[in-house]
């Protein structure tokens, strides 16, 4: 049995890289999870690889940074299981460069899939939370979240803001018996801000973390004993501080 039999975990973003390693892992350890993402197919993909590994997974496409798409989706596993304890928000895009050639769009495109997401999926489920007794929110935001790079500054300040989101959300709901961590991993070696600020060859020259490390700290916020939190994680890779 998994340190996770029968808990009932969302996952935004688990079409592909961090989240689907996260989906995966999590169902491994026996949640029951639902797979969100806007992407069917890959969505699919996910379903049937955890459903081929003996686990148990339910797809619910929608974009998360879309009011309605929330509550569906957020409703769906209400109505699928009846309750919802783990929430990892790992939805989000990287468009980089300098801020003087920055567009307003790119701007607001960031800000709603990284910060306007997290908001979204965190006030659908804490009601549920609060009347069942706890649960834990998990919100992946980045290296760039409490360290500033050059070129990276729309991307910096959505993820300081996750992560300033994450630290009042744990003032506020602790008393709840409701954990809210922010994971904050350093570059990760997936197709994030490839052709929007990152090129393959210059990513494939650095050490960079793989997804299923950084879902095994998703994992490890995540099954805490009842008094213990985790609050904020780290992740560098061994070889330097941190990179984007």
């Amino acid at each position: 049995m998994g340190a996770l039999h029968d808990r009932v975990a969302i996952v935004t973003g688990a079409s592909r890289g961090v989240g689907r390693a996260t989906a995966v892992l999590l169902a491994r350890e026996g949640a029951k999870v639902v797979c969100t993402a806007r992407t069917t197919p890959l969505l699919e993909e996910v379903a049937a690889a955890i459903a081929g590994a003996g686990g148990t997974a339910l797809v619910a496409p929608g974009d998360a940074s879309r009011e309605e798409d929330v509550a569906r989706v957020v409703g769906l596993a209400r109505a699928t299981w009846g309750r919802v304890d783990i929430l990892v928000n790992n939805a989000g895009i990287g468009i980089l460069g300098p801020l003087q050639g920055a567009r307003t769009e790119d701007f607001d495109r960031t800000m709603a899939a990284n910060v306007r997401s997290v908001f979204l999926y965190s006030r659908a489920v804490i009601p549920e939370m609060v009347a069942q007794g706890g649960g834990s929110i998990i919100n992946v935001a980045s290296i760039s979240g409490i360290k500033a790079f050059a070129n990276v500054g729309v991307y910096c300040a959505s993820k300081f803001a996750v992560v300033g989101l994450t630290r009042s959300m744990d003032l506020e709901l602790r008393e709840h018996n409701i954990k809210v961590t922010a994971i904050c991993p350093a570059g990760i070696d997936t197709d994030w801000a490839i052709g929007t600020g990152l090129y393959r060859d210059e990513v494939a020259k650095l050490d960079r973390l793989r997804p299923e490390t950084v879902a095994e700290t998703i994992l490890f916020a995540a099954t805490q004993p009842a008094n213990a939190r985790v609050t904020e994680l780290i992740v560098y890779p061994m070889s330097e501080e941190g990179h984007q």
